[in-house]
Formats: C-alpha cells, sequence, structure tokens
C-alpha cells in the first residue's frame, strides 16, 4: 500500500497528464507535442501520417519506439503509453499477427490513444487504464516492452 504522500504524488502527476492530453496546447510542467516528439527525433515524416490527437497529446521522454526491435507477431507492452503514439509505431511493426497492449493511469490519455488507433484504421492494439505497480496481464503474456517516460514519475525511484 502506498503512503499518503505517495498516493498524492501519483495523483497530481494524473492530473498534470491528464490536462495535457484534455489541452495539450496549453501550459504544463513538461513539453507536450509535435515538436517536443520532433526535439526527440521521431521521424517529421512519421509525425506527419500518424493522427494528430496521438501526437499531439505526445509527452514522453524519449523516441523509443522508433528504435526498438519490435519482431513482427510479437506481443508488445507500452507501459505509460499516454497518447498512443509509441503504441500505435508498435502496432504497425508488429504488423496484423501482433498485439499491442497499452497501459496508462490516465483516462483522458487513454481516450486520445483510443481515438487515435481509430482513426488510423490500427485493428491490433489495445488500450487500458492501470497504474504501473499493477497490470492487468498474466506473467508471460508479452515480448516487448515499451516504457516511455513512466519510471522518472514512481515515487519509490
Amino acid at each position: 500500500m502506498l503512503a499518503d504522500n505517495d498516493q498524492q504524488l501519483i495523483d497530481a502527476v494524473r492530473r498534470a497528464y491528464s490536462a495535457a492530453a484534455e489541452r495539450p496546447k496549453g501550459k504544463h510542467p513538461f513539453p507536450v507535442g509535435k515538436g517536443f516528439a520532433k526535439s526527440l527525433g521521431y521521424p517529421k515524416k512519421l509525425l506527419a501520417r500518424l493522427p494528430s490527437v496521438s501526437v499531439e497529446g505526445f509527452a514522453g521522454v524519449s523516441n523509443v519506439a522508433t528504435a526498438a526491435e519490435i519482431p513482427a507477431g510479437s506481443r508488445v507492452l507500452d507501459l505509460g503509453c499516454g497518447a498512443g503514439l509509441d503504441s500505435l509505431i508498435a502496432a504497425e511493426k508488429t504488423g496484423p499477427d501482433g498485439r499491442v497492449i497499452g497501459i496508462d493511469f490516465s483516462s483522458a490519455m487513454l481516450d486520445r490513444a483510443r481515438r487515435a488507433a481509430e482513426e488510423a484504421g490500427i485493428k491490433n492494439v489495445q488500450f487500458l487504464q492501470a497504474e504501473g505497480g499493477n497490470l492487468p496481464l498474466e506473467d508471460g503474456s508479452i515480448d516487448v516492452a515499451l516504457v516511455n517516460g513512466l519510471f522518472n514519475l514512481n515515487p519509490k525511484r
């Protein structure tokens, strides 16, 4: 069980990320959006063809999905998926025989991610709401895990 101050921190971070999802062009304590994603090395052409609802809400810390080796047919976890940018990239890499599960603790970010997957017509991705310490997954069900900024928010780090 988390201490009260740890839960308060988690709740504050959830509110901040939810605000970024709800108003990505607003002022936030961290960078958000397409320009930030480009600065981290996401290719401009890739960002241009992915749904803007996902790109505009991007709030990660790296371009992990573009660099990750994701074999065709693999089962991928995108932990802290946010607006779904890395999940969509992983879903393309793993192909129709693979599966991507994006997990985030912000329902507002997950709303963006789901809209983006629908807009892109990507069917091999699923988005679930959960906290990083309590994942709704069976042991051994994942081949590749992507984490783009979640661990820096852990109150126990």
